[in-house]
């Protein structure tokens, strides 16, 4: 589905959505990329994002039949995601700390939990691992990085208040009744 710019004759090919439905027994799955529009100013463009969500939600049709509903309605579960042009709003972030040095400050304490070891990364992406995988992470150590995932929080929290997405769902300007998973890195 194009939602790029006008061009009186056709809508150009630039910006928009391609989805993937699955039914899984009784369960019907949808998976949706969006490219939304962006801009170099910030917020310049935030009505035209909101926008192309809203059209791309109305106008995508991936059910057997179009029953007129919008494609969240029309599956169990919808999955977004994308290059969605959402920004970070620095002045939200509180204390004029930017959204990167609120990720700096969170993985410095989540590092700092793990008593600044230098492989601390290393041990985290371990969690990903299947756990038949020998570097798969003991009980122990699921535990110890859980613990240290959760004294890093608090400088989460700051950056997540800064999220121009999580606050116009919040709002229900677009993607309303969706969840957004607090970013884990990894």
């Amino acid at each position: 589905m194009a939602t790029g710019a006008d061009l009186i004759v056709t809508t150009a090919q630039n910006k928009g959505a391609v989805g993937l439905p699955l039914q899984i027994h009784d369960t019907s799955i949808c998976f949706v990329t969006c490219h939304l529009p962006s801009d170099s100013k910030g917020k310049s463009k935030l009505s035209k994002r909101n926008a192309s969500a809203h059209s791309i939600m109305k106008g995508l049709t991936l059910a057997p039949e179009d029953a007129g509903f919008d494609l969240h309605l029309q599956h169990d579960h919808v999955l977004v995601f994308g290059d969605l042009n959402y920004r970070m709003d620095s002045v939200a972030a509180g204390g004029g700390m930017g959204s990167l040095t609120g990720v700096a400050v969170a993985c410095l304490i989540e590092k700092s939990a793990l008593n600044d070891d230098p492989n601390w990364l290393r041990r985290r992406y371990n969690l990903m691992r299947n756990p038949s995988d020998p570097l798969f992470p003991s009980i122990e150590e699921i535990k110890l990085l859980k613990s240290a995932r959760s004294s890093s929080k608090g400088a989460w929290s700051s950056v997540l208040r800064a999220d121009e997405l999580r606050s116009i769902m919040a709002d229900g300007d677009a993607f309303s009744g969706f969840d957004e998973p607090m970013p884990c890195f990894p």
